[in-house]
């Protein structure tokens, strides 16, 4: 299903002034939303009305709110896409809550590690041009296998329910990136100057959900936090400001701790208002160009409950309900003086901790390609093309895993695969053709869209070619 256009205008969206941006969380997924800025601001010049954006959404539309002019806005997109690609290590954004470290020696000190430290998308089904050339490192630890190690240790299961008991908890504390944003210290996210945000221009809404309260609010482009439903501003919430602000709408449940406004403890804004559409329509949005990180329709998955311990269950709830909660804010049915545009993937190349710069720099073309697509053309028009900007990302995706797998067998093996090289070529072809394709409809691509095919995805595998 398409969620293009919600609804016919007789203007195109991007030849006003009068232009609205509403970002979803996502994790690493926001490098789609970045990519799909990047084209909105290279071909068109504009500084948006309202800047809407819940979780990893509010860190992007926080750093685009200090943006005074539209040179501003295309110049911050660029920074932007420059500290996710920075982000060599998810350590730079988080960091294991203090309690953890007496775990450090146990399964679940090994679990943490390995999010920690691994790339988090799935390789992709095997199919006839992936062969299984390398031998694939990997720790096969589930989450019921750590908590029964942890509860057969009684001092450990101990301290594990007393932490568990505690207010507030959280596996991981978001200090790296709040001493970056507060510019304490140098960080892959810029600081931010709260006083730019403040004098912008732009109306800033990031949603964040209150926990006692048990509603959304927003915090503004003041600081200030208002009501969801009648803008008025909380008494006993203070003046907490954007930083805060964006650290609260960016805390997920149990991973991060609840971040104490005033009287209350804020969350995720995603638990509720993961694509803020609301939001900005009640700041005084009237045409919403509405970019969504993750697909907004959930791929089957293959499924036995023996198999996946409780983490894995919250973390496939938790993807459906945030994937729901999008569809139902691109579903937002017409109103008068009101039009929307929503900008999605249907693949999901980057998990949300990516830091494989070359998957980050993928999912940026494909948000680039597809905001092309969505924004220029009607929906039954563009479907040829988002089947072919998808076979471009999908095969591109085989390549690079394909490419490492090649990497892997010479470090164990000494040898290049032939097979593995006549496959890789095969893709490649596939992806130069594919790519004309897209050209040949005349939108304006990417710029290292003519490297596509031609150079090695993963940086590794470029030693070995050369």
């Amino acid at each position: 299903m398409t969620y293009a256009h919600n609804n016919r205008r007789d203007r195109h969206p991007m030849t006003t002034d009068d232009v609205s941006i509403v970002l979803s969380g996502g994790g690493a997924k926001g490098s789609f939303e970045v990519g799909a800025m990047a084209y909105l601001t290279t071909k068109y010049r504009f500084k948006p009305r309202v800047l809407s954006g819940t979780s990893m959404g509010a860190i992007l539309a926080v750093q685009l709110a200090q943006a005074h002019t539209p040179e501003d806005l295309a110049r911050l997109v660029q920074e932007v896409r420059k500290s996710m690609l920075d982000v060599a290590d998810p350590t730079e954004i988080f960091t294991k809550a203090p309690w953890l470290a007496e775990y450090d020696d146990t399964r679940l000190g090994k679990l943490i590690e390995s999010l920690l430290a691994t790339q988090t998308a799935t390789r992709p089904p095997r199919h006839s041009a992936l062969g299984q050339y390398g031998t694939k490192k990997s720790d096969d630890i589930s989450a019921l296998r750590v908590m029964t190690s942890i509860a057969a240790h009684p001092l450990h299961s101990l301290h594990l329910i007393q932490n568990m008991r505690a207010l507030p908890l959280s596996f991981m504390v978001m200090d790296p990136l709040e001493n970056a944003l507060r510019g304490i210290v140098d960080g892959a996210f810029k600081a931010i100057d709260e006083e730019a945000v403040r004098t912008s221009g732009i109306a800033l809404r990031m949603p964040v959900t209150a926990l006692r309260a048990g509603t959304t609010r927003l915090v503004t482009e003041s600081g200030v936090v208002i009501d969801n439903y009648e803008d008025s501003v909380i008494e006993g919430a203070g003046h907490p400001g954007v930083i805060e602000g964006t650290l609260a709408s960016a805390s997920i449940p149990v991973i991060f701790e609840p971040r104490q406004i005033g009287d209350d403890y804020y969350v995720d804004g995603g638990a509720i208002r993961n694509l803020p559409v609301i939001p900005a329509r009640r700041a005084g949005a009237t045409n919403v160009i509405a970019i969504a990180a993750s697909p907004l329709d959930p791929s089957p998955i293959e499924w036995q409950a023996a198999e996946h311990g409780f983490l894995n269950v919250l973390g496939r709830v938790a993807a459906i309900t945030a994937m729901d909660s999008s569809r139902r804010s691109a579903l937002e049915q017409p109103r008068d003086n009101f039009t929307m545009t929503v900008i999605h993937p249907t693949l999901s190349p980057v998990g949300v901790l990516e830091t494989s710069r070359p998957l980050l720099n993928m999912n940026f073309d494909y948000g680039w390609l597809r905001a092309a697509e969505t924004v220029e053309f009607e929906p039954d028009d563009a479907l040829p093309l988002v089947a072919v900007s998808d076979d471009i990302i999908n095969t591109r995706e085989l390549a690079y895993f394909l490419e490492l797998e090649i990497t892997e067998a010479v470090a164990d093996t000494g040898k290049i695969p032939a097979d593995g090289l006549a496959d890789l070529a095969l893709l490649r072809a596939q992806v130069r053709s594919r790519a004309q394709e897209w050209v040949a409809s005349g939108l304006t691509p990417p710029i290292e869209l003519e490297t596509w095919g031609h150079a090695p995805e993963h940086p590794e595998f470029a030693e070995i070619e050369a």
